[in-house]
């Protein structure tokens, strides 16, 4: 997420306001370009927010009670547990980013 807003802040910062207006796709909720950034933040909120909110959070919680020593004997479905809510939160960063990338070429200038 950091990566897209260092990029986007410094592709935003020079516009005019004009520009800027159009770039916030206020004005045209139908267009392409607009439906692209609508599934882009749909995808990075369903992927690694939501998921590191209730998947991951409550698996680390089950993880910090365990004694290092004397795992649970069910230690292994915890484990691929987080390890799934890490392909869903990989695949929605990575499904975010491309919508964003294709959403500002598309962006009419």
């Amino acid at each position: 997420m950091m990566t897209v807003l260092f990029y986007f802040e410094r592709a935003l910062r020079d516009l005019s306001s004009t520009e800027f207006t159009v770039v916030m796709l206020r004005e045209n909720p139908g267009s392409p370009t607009f439906l692209l950034t609508l599934l882009g933040l749909l995808a990075f909120w369903c992927g690694p927010v939501l998921t590191s909110r209730f998947v991951a959070e409550p698996v680390y919680g089950i993880f910090m009670s365990w004694e290092a020593d004397a795992p649970p004997r069910d230690w292994r479905e915890a484990r691929a547990r987080y390890f799934r809510a890490n392909v869903v939160r990989g695949l929605g960063s990575a499904v975010a980013f491309v919508c964003f990338v294709v959403a500002a070429i598309t962006v009419p200038l």
